[in-house]
């Protein structure tokens, strides 16, 4: 077996163990999450969010097979949904459409809350869901929609961008102002890149200490740009070390890094030394020359 070999599998067996020691510390905090819940509160806490499934921490003591208070648990959230069912579904309904979206399953909603007893005001809900998302379809900026599309990521489709409630309501997207919205979303972008991210720009961020724009990964150059900026700087400073020492050579006839006590060097020595300065020096000019000439 090769060293190679040798290191490698060293390396593997670091990893496997460190995994199984984050495995094992897992398992401990979900058990001791498992003893210590209060299992009424947190089906309390469920019930409460609206949510039917049995909550994932109850799911994964399951799992782990620490039997959780099931009883506590059923009790809390039967609370818990007693309170969600008895919500002002009216108010519920106009912010709903005020947003634009589509109205909730009222009738699976109602369905749910019978079984905890509790009457749910549906007419109510789709009443005044209907009303303020009519008001809001009939004010909506379709040029924000389309620029919010963009943004997103998605593609130029108006009716794709045509919120819930709207296309519920058989509303038709106005496509002039929305592919208008799209494409100065688009144009900003694009000045944005050419602003932000030319190459100099970000070769400079880089060479300044700043952070990498995340904008600027959608360009070419863009990290490579940085990553020269930071080069540069991490050259421009060994050169500066290094001309100190040799402005110190010069001076004094001594080694900066011996110290105030040092002995002056041969003549010979020092020549050599200064050499050898110098050709380092020109050497990291000529790097930070070609840097910064690629990334004008």
């Amino acid at each position: 077996m090769t060293m190679g070999s040798v290191s490698r599998m060293r390396v593997g067996l670091g990893l496997w163990a460190l995994g199984l020691a984050a495995l094992l510390a897992g398992c401990e905090t979900t058990k001791k999450q498992c003893e210590e819940t209060n299992w009424e509160q947190a089906g309390r806490s469920d019930g409460a969010n609206g949510l039917s499934a049995p909550g994932s921490l109850l799911a994964r003591c399951d799992a782990e097979g620490i039997a959780p208070d099931r009883a506590a648990y059923d009790r809390g959230h039967r609370a818990g949904l007693m309170q969600w069912c008895g919500r002002d579904w009216y108010t519920q309904g106009r912010d709903d459409g005020s947003r634009g979206d589509a109205a909730q399953d009222m009738a699976h909603i109602q369905a749910r809350c019978t079984g905890v007893g509790v009457a749910v005001d549906v007419a109510g809900y789709r009443s005044a869901h209907r009303q303020s998302a009519q008001t809001y379809c009939a004010t909506l900026d379709w040029r924000a929609v389309g620029r919010r599309q963009f943004e997103a990521g998605r593609p130029a489709d108006a009716q794709a961008g045509n919120p819930a409630a709207c296309a519920a309501l058989g509303v038709r997207p106005d496509t002039y102002l929305f592919h208008a919205g799209y494409d100065a979303a688009r144009s900003d972008k694009r000045d944005r890149l050419e602003r932000q991210c030319a190459p100099r720009v970000v070769f400079d961020a880089g060479r300044h200490g700043h952070g990498f724009e995340r904008l600027c990964d959608e360009v070419p150059h863009g990290r490579r740009a940085h990553d020269g900026g930071r080069e540069h700087a991490r050259l421009d400073k060994e050169l500066r070390t290094l001309e100190t020492e040799r402005a110190h050579l010069h001076g004094t006839g001594t080694l900066l890094r011996q110290g105030r006590q040092a002995q002056p060097l041969p003549e010979a020595q020092k020549s050599a030394e200064l050499n050898r300065l110098n050709g380092r020096i020109r050497e990291l000019m000529h790097r930070m020359d070609d840097l910064a000439r690629q990334f004008r």
